[in-house]
């Protein structure tokens, strides 16, 4: 899926519902179509009222989340979106904490959200070579330092 750069509202706008939301993941995840994992036909029919695909072919049924780091949680998929939309939009991303009293929900279950989320996203890393026009903040770390390094000042007296 390609970088989007959008602002609040237009997140809003755009992933308001659970459906917005799972079509987002359909489209990421079968951008030509739907192709049945087990068959490889590619005809299939949404489910209603049901996160799933029945392939026409062999009736077999596939989670459109399954494989993904929303799969099997019962936090609804706009709350995942909001804490991805969050986290990735300040170059320090956000705390566990802050993103837990912005979403109203639990430390604990926001701290594990973010480390399927961060895991999911350094797997998806791994395999991308930066390539066209790269953009790099200037940063310099380390190098020389002046004075003691204990906090210490240092006194000369004078030679008569």
């Amino acid at each position: 899926m390609p970088y989007e750069s959008m602002n609040l509202l237009e997140f809003q706008r755009r992933f308001n519902s659970e459906e917005a939301c799972l079509k987002a993941i359909f489209d990421a995840r079968w951008p030509k179509g739907f192709i049945c994992v087990y068959c490889h036909h590619n005809d299939g029919i949404r489910m209603a009222r049901r996160r799933t695909i029945q392939c026409c072919v062999c009736r077999r049924q596939v989670s459109i989340t399954s494989g993904t780091v929303f799969h099997r949680s019962k936090v609804p998929l706009t709350t995942w979106f909001w804490l991805i939309y969050l986290m990735s939009q300040d170059k320090g991303g956000i705390s566990t904490m802050r993103a837990a009293k912005l979403l109203g929900m639990h430390y604990t279950t926001v701290y594990n959200m973010m480390h399927k989320v961060r895991a999911a996203m350094q797997n998806r890393q791994e395999n991308i070579l930066l390539s066209g026009l790269v953009e790099v903040d200037d940063a310099f770390f380390g190098g020389r330092s002046r004075g003691k390094s204990d906090g210490r000042s240092v006194t000369r007296s004078k030679s008569a």
